[in-house]
């Protein structure tokens, strides 16, 4: 299986690409882009916002300084974990936004809150002690693939998920918080078996629905033509490796690609200046998260990808 895979020279973000990035990404945001629901790898896509709602509201706008940051923090799943040296680096250059992780591998609401290590996440008890602990401004928060694959398996409903979530935004805003929630990206479950399925991303609707519940608190942003522009999931953007062996979590030029989108949004709602020059080629891209396992964002499945 592994003597199979072909093997690409590992990717760091180019400068000229993520400059692009950064001068267009305002105006993607309210360009449709692509997201495939089917139960098989198809061409087929569905247009939708990239963007929903707006934040509003006391503290929207307010002026940034060093002694008074933008307080973000990012709680979520393994693929925020992957993002989060990405988005700590192109907000802290900033020098008025302070970032604090609290992301957990394997957050979810279908396996009996158990991440995977088998530890329990008792989320109606840590989510108030994360926003105790970091006292944010702004949640970035993105999760949903393990709770998507419970639903494809039968161990929960989707309006068992519906519930949930909208149980745990409540809980994410009570302090006053603004939340940009990020959709689930075109994944693949079981890419190492013959017949991998992508993820239907049915949960995507229920993230989509969010802002009519929560108005001028949270913000929906579909990650689809940042990090897979026809709405499939690919190795490589633009020349640049994004995605991991599993084709579902990123590597450091797909972080950075979706970065970009998280510091445009977030410009639009507070006077963020621009980021410093090189933050995206800087040391957060030897990471070791993006070496796991070792080889993941160099290796490809066959069959899946070409080196370019």
């Amino acid at each position: 299986m592994g003597g199979a895979a072909r093997s690409v020279t590992r990717c760091r973000p180019a400068v000229a690409l993520m400059i692009a990035i950064l001068m267009v990404a305002s105006t993607m945001l309210t360009v449709a882009c692509g997201g495939g629901t089917t139960s098989e790898l198809s061409t087929t896509t569905t247009t939708l916002p990239s963007l929903v709602g707006s934040f509003a509201g006391p503290g929207v706008g307010r002026p940034l300084s060093t002694a008074d940051p933008l307080r973000v923090t990012l709680i979520g799943d393994s693929v925020m974990w992957d993002s989060a040296a990405a988005i700590t680096s192109i907000l802290e250059s900033t020098g008025v936004v302070q970032v604090q992780d609290r992301s957990v591998l394997g957050f979810n609401f279908s396996h009996g809150l158990r991440d995977v290590h088998g530890d329990d996440i008792p989320w109606r008890t840590e989510i108030p002690r994360y926003l105790a602990e970091t006292r944010p401004d702004v949640i970035v928060t993105g999760f949903g693939l393990v709770d998507e694959l419970g639903i494809m398996r039968g161990n929960q409903t989707i309006e068992d998920f519906r519930e949930h979530v909208t149980e745990a935004m409540g809980l994410l805003t009570a302090s006053g918080a603004k939340a940009l929630v990020l959709g689930v990206m075109p994944s693949v479950d079981g890419i190492e078996k013959r017949d991998p399925k992508p993820f239907a991303r049915d949960v995507n609707e229920i993230f989509r629905a969010l802002p009519l519940l929560f108005p001028g608190i949270v913000q929906y942003l579909d990650p689809d033509h940042l990090i897979a522009p026809d709405g499939l999931p690919v190795y490589v953007v633009e020349g640049q490796r994004v995605r991991k062996k599993d084709l579902t979590h990123i590597c450091p030029s797909g972080a950075a690609r979706l970065t970009a989108g998280i510091y445009e949004t977030l410009t639009v709602s507070w006077p963020v200046p621009p980021p410093a020059a090189g933050w995206e080629s800087g040391s957060w891209t030897t990471d070791p998260r993006y070496d796991l396992p070792p080889g993941a964002c160099i290796e490809m499945w066959p069959g899946q990808g070409e080196a370019p």
